[in-house]
């Protein structure tokens, strides 16, 4: 965390990097000290195993100077460093090393530092022995580091999926448009074998981006995998083109659009044919930033795909080539999404159509639509529309139920005394002040659904980075619940828990697994991608959570119990009505535009 001359904490980040160490030698850190320190704000905080902002070390002077000792001279290959304070402070630094614990520095990294603590920027140096590796903040404000890592020789990223293809020869790259190649990212990185973030192609010839890649001779490719730079999710249209041998007409393959999340691996792409040469060309990239950034690029062969195998959509009796209103009753659904929807300051006007079939695909996608394995997939857009005005400032894709179904002659809101196309908790009480159209369209509910996580936010304030809700019980104005799912870049699981809203009032949060800062992966977390399910269910003046792994009879992991009597929220009153929401509502409008949510259900279902 940077703070400010007046001691403003900033939130607002961006992260860096992340990357798997798995594979890489980490190694231990004896101490850490700092020429200065203030407050609360240690140099040992720096080595303590916590990126949270509130475990960091800050330092007030320049040039100021943070140093940790291995404990005896030891092979490093790679410096990762998390820094505070977000994407609107910068630390200029530098990076030295030693042997021993006397002697001269040799400077190793010089660079700008931003970022936030929950995640790592990465510092590749050549391999070198030191016991000692000292940071110098040249700021004359405040310098914020959270963590500090040390690694020795291997990769820093996690291998590929495993594939029974083989993976082929590539003896040849060829960028494109080379004046507007980044002269420190050339095209030769891709093919490398290093996966670090320093060593990648970037090139802003926009929009025709092209690189081409040249096997020995004509192959059968079975794959391409590409692993996409950047730290922020973005999306790229992009078209492939092969050719067999070197030179003649190119034929189109495939024109592609992907949500792209940097530095998490390699995403494949099916090819299936013969070719020597294949040619990615760039379309159009979603960020503001002109590059387009790929780190490696690998080729395939013929063979069962790279990619891990999903749980078969047979499980879930879903059909891929089906749209989500043919796999999944949603006649009593109606859909929200960026691109559904325009700036309102009123509530009410996100939900006055039931679901339209007929305008779904112009309407909906890319946020709303049925995954190659079957799935409801929902994704949101930091930058897309909004409910806006008093309503939300958050994107969402999601499901809002619609008890009227297609039955436009009930009002969806119960502003005029008919309440039928929602329902009442059980502990409301039963008259609505004598109106002759009194009486909700059901009492009580229950809300299952058996999902993934597939994507959360990478960019954006501390606060608000990863969080997405997956599910709600709406009343008129407030939330009876919010269950949320939460994942920090660089852990191996997430975190659940929900708040219930008091009418008019502030929230009460539950903590079910981990809790709402999640600033490290619980031992019971749930994974991105991992299969888990909730229920959500009123009872009386209670509202009940059960969270299962796997499928919807799979082990419970954790239940919690919100009793809204005992808590004075305040929804014992005729006047107020509920109903279900499901999807992806995205929890974080400080990030890039680019960036967002992927959820995907399997299955959803509401009983009354």
């Amino acid at each position: 965390m940077k703070l400010s001359k007046n001691m403003i904490m900033a939130t607002v980040s961006i992260v860096a990097l992340t990357g798997a160490n798995a594979f890489a030698q980490d190694i231990n850190i004896e101490s850490a000290t700092a020429t200065h320190a203030y407050g609360n704000y240690p140099a040992s905080n720096t080595i303590d195993g916590d990126t949270a902002w509130s475990s960091s070390w800050v330092g007030f002077a320049n040039p100021e100077q943070l140093t940790v000792d291995l404990g005896s001279d030891q092979t490093i290959d790679d410096v990762h460093i998390s820094w505070g304070g977000g994407s609107n402070f910068s630390y200029p630094f530098e990076i030295e090393a030693r042997r021993g614990t006397s002697g001269s520095w040799t400077s190793i990294v010089t660079g700008i530092g931003t970022g936030d603590s929950g995640g790592y920027s990465e510092y590749d140096v050549a391999d070198m022995t030191a016991r000692q590796i000292r940071i110098t903040g040249t700021d004359d404000g405040y310098t914020n580091i959270s963590e500090v890592k040390v690694f020795g020789p291997g990769s820093s990223t996690p291998t590929p999926a495993p594939s029974s293809a083989s993976e082929l020869t590539i003896s040849d790259v060829n960028g494109w448009y080379d004046d507007f190649t980044h002269p420190n990212y050339p095209d030769t990185n891709t093919v490398d074998g290093s996966s670090l973030s320093s060593s990648r192609w970037a090139n802003n010839a926009q929009p025709y981006q092209q690189i081409v890649y040249t096997l020995p001779s004509n192959q059968n490719v079975g794959q391409i995998g590409i692993e996409w730079g950047g730290a922020a999710k973005r999306t790229y249209e992009f078209e492939v083109y092969t050719r067999t041998g070197t030179s003649g007409e190119w034929g189109i393959y495939d024109l592609r659009t992907t949500s792209v999340l940097g530095d998490t691996g390699e995403q494949f792409y099916d090819l299936d044919l013969e070719a020597r040469q294949i040619r990615v060309k760039i379309l159009s990239n979603s960020m503001n930033d002109p590059y387009v950034h790929i780190k490696e690029v690998r080729m395939y062969g013929a063979g069962e795909a790279a990619t891990p195998t999903p749980t078969p959509s047979s499980d879930f009796n879903l059909d891929p080539t089906k749209s989500p209103w043919e796999n999944f009753d949603l006649s009593h659904w109606k859909l929200d999404t960026p691109a559904g929807e325009s700036s309102s300051s009123d509530c009410d006007a996100q939900a006055t159509e039931p679901f339209e079939y007929t305008n779904f695909p112009s309407r909906s996608e890319p946020y709303f639509f049925t995954h190659t394995d079957g799935g409801m997939r929902f994704v949101t857009s930091i930058g897309g529309a909004t409910t806006g005005g008093s309503c939300s400032s958050f994107t969402r894709s999601e499901l809002r139920e619609m008890l009227r179904g297609n039955n436009t002659s009930i009002d969806t809101t119960g502003k005029n005394g008919d309440y039928r196309n929602n329902w009442a908790l059980e502990y409301q009480p039963a008259s609505h002040s004598g109106n002759s159209n009194e009486s909700w369209g059901a009492r009580g509910g229950r809300l299952t659904a058996t999902l993934r996580v597939n994507e959360v936010t990478t960019s954006g304030s501390n606060s608000q980075v990863g969080r997405v809700i997956i599910g709600q019980i709406h009343a008129n104005q407030d939330e009876p619940i919010r269950l949320y799912y939460r994942h920090r870049e660089g852990q191996d699981t997430g975190c659940i828990y929900f708040a219930s809203e008091e009418r008019l009032g502030d929230d009460v949060d539950f903590f079910m697994i981990g809790n709402e800062s999640c600033t490290s992966g619980p031992s019971n977390g749930i994974a991105l991608g991992e299969l888990f399910s909730y229920e959500i269910e009123n009872v009386g003046d209670e509202i009940r959570v059960v969270i299962r792994r796997g499928d919807s009879d799979g082990p419970i992991i954790e239940t919690e119990v919100a009793d809204l009597g005992d808590l004075n929220q305040g929804y014992d009153i005729p006047s107020d009505w509920m109903y279900f929401k499901a999807g992806a509502y995205t929890q974080n409008n400080s990030g890039d535009d680019g960036d967002g949510d992927v959820v995907t259900f399997y299955r959803l279902n509401v009983e009354h």
